[in-house]
């Protein structure tokens, strides 16, 4: 028997048998609190208000940016980073708090 058969058989029993679920868990660069949420809501919320008010003369008015600073990370590989989960399992995040 090959030992590609082997492999088959050994992923149908560990997927189909004991349900279990191959995943990769991704890296998140922070996880947003309630309060944040919530402010982010609402503040979509105001421009959406004041977008209907004043159309499109309204985009050339924006000024976006992004103040969140990050460390250079080397993330490992997709295939390093697959591990098996009962189906049953809770999707895996890897988060990085940041403190703003």
């Amino acid at each position: 028997v090959s030992s590609r058969v082997k492999q088959k058989k050994i992923f149908e029993i560990v997927s189909e048998r004991l349900r279990y679920r191959k995943l990769c868990s991704h890296w998140v660069p922070k996880m947003l609190t309630e309060i944040l949420k919530n402010k982010r809501l609402v503040s979509s919320l105001t421009f959406l208000k004041r977008y209907n008010r004043e159309s499109d003369e309204l985009l050339s008015q924006i000024v976006t940016g992004d103040e969140t600073w990050m460390a250079y990370v080397t993330p490992e590989s997709k295939q390093q980073s697959v591990e098996w989960r009962h189906f049953t399992s809770p999707n895996k995040s890897e988060v990085q708090w940041l403190s703003s």
